[in-house]
């Protein structure tokens, strides 16, 4: 399974210009990269050389004929979930290493993060990777994949930003807690944040406090 169609917003808006960094943005069930797109073109005046790429999810959504997932929601138990993030999760693994090399981007000049599908897709993905990132982006997240985490098997830690709603109804907010609580004890750097009155999205604050993140985990 391939990752083949993806959004680009390259540095000064020019195809082939030089990146010194690389963040890469994965939507939400039912969505496609477009989604994540218009954090990329917020973000992007304000972090020189650095391209942003919001790839689509290779599976099409079961319930939304002109959108993508990352794994099915047919069976929203834990462990099935789990079962298909593991399954998605080479092929986000090879994609990053994919779009490291095309623009000769090292792993510690990297951000992964996402939202809802794709923050819990990150979360569990950069932990893993060969060469620890410099930092991963969860807006309305939640880990899984506990039972390996921090150790061996997961060597890596990059800081996290954990971005929630306490009126998500979709993916509660004990899902924010707990995963701070995990990742703190993992040995891993995390900022959060639980956004009063906030539903399953992102806001302003949300987007502010991402970008001042992706930053400082970029240096610029």
């Amino acid at each position: 399974m391939n990752i083949d169609t993806f959004h680009e917003y390259l540095p000064s808006g020019k195809s082939g210009a030089a990146a010194e960094n690389l963040v890469i943005l994965m939507h939400g069930y039912g969505a496609d990269g477009r989604d994540m797109y218009g954090i990329a073109q917020e973000w992007g005046p304000e972090c020189p050389k650095t391209a942003f790429i919001c790839p689509d999810a290779p599976l099409p959504c079961e319930i939304a004929p002109y959108g993508y997932q990352w794994f099915s929601l047919q069976d929203e138990t834990r462990a099935s979930m789990e079962e298909g993030i593991r399954r998605m999760a080479p092929a986000v693994t090879e994609f990053v290493a994919a779009q490291a090399k095309k623009f000769k981007v090292p792993y510690s000049r990297i951000v992964l993060g996402g939202f809802s599908q794709g923050a819990m897709m990150s979360l569990f993905v950069a932990p893993r990777l060969p060469e620890q990132i410099a930092g991963v982006l969860s807006f309305s997240g939640a880990v899984f994949g506990e039972d390996d985490l921090g150790t061996e098997k997961a060597p890596r830690k990059p800081p996290a930003f954990l971005y929630h709603g306490d009126a998500d109804s979709l993916i509660p907010s004990d899902a924010w807690r707990e995963a701070r609580v995990f990742l703190e004890r993992a040995g891993i750097r995390t900022t959060a944040h639980l956004s009063e009155g906030l539903a399953h999205g992102i806001d302003e604050d949300g987007l502010t406090r991402g970008k001042a993140f992706l930053k400082k985990c970029l240096k610029q």
